[in-house]
């Protein structure tokens, strides 16, 4: 996977602390992501965490061995036993494979895992995406994107920034945790 700039700068302007940060990729596949953020973002990381149900382990030798860990695990388990906070929590091209009521769960259980100034990082198939109609009833529509902005509210997320995908694309969003 290539990240592109605009994702990159999405997430990197989107936050106040740019060293020392914790990274959770939730269904991280073979850690792609992670890693790309990791090379070609100017944020310097303390640990870099994906945890998928099925994981590659082939990228461990990419320089970040450190600081980079897996865990194979369903990610609503590891969710539910998760002690960590996190600055970055990414959840790419993940919840449209989930059904809208479990993606609601997740995001409840995720909110107290968020450091102060932490955000959230969604990426979703819209339904001008290539495989809609095979995923039609988990991909964002315009009001599925409302009813979620909504929800958020009550559990004290806001959605911060987001970009809309053409056709063939994903939307990219941003959520925070209301600390105040």
């Amino acid at each position: 996977m290539k990240l592109d700039q605009n994702r990159i700068e999405l997430i990197v302007n989107s936050l106040v602390k740019t060293k020392g940060l914790n990274v959770l990729d939730l269904g991280c596949g073979d850690g792609k992501f992670l890693l790309e953020l990791n090379r070609i973002s100017s944020l310097q990381f303390s640990s870099l965490k994906g945890v998928d149900s099925e994981i590659v382990e082939g990228h461990r030798t990419w320089g970040v061995q450190h600081i980079y860990e897996y865990v194979k695990m369903d990610l609503v388990e590891f969710i539910d036993d998760c002690k960590d906070y996190f600055d970055i929590i990414i959840l790419s091209n993940v919840l449209h494979y989930i059904t809208y009521d479990k993606t609601l769960n997740i995001l409840s259980k995720l909110a107290p895992l968020i450091n102060p100034n932490g955000i959230i990082y969604i990426e979703i198939a819209n339904e001008f995406h290539t495989y809609a109609e095979m995923i039609d009833r988990y991909v964002l529509t315009q009001s599925r994107f409302n009813e979620l902005n909504e929800y958020c509210s009550t559990i004290g997320l806001r959605i911060i920034k987001g970009m809309r995908g053409q056709k063939h694309t994903n939307d990219y969003f941003l959520i925070s945790y209301d600390f105040s």
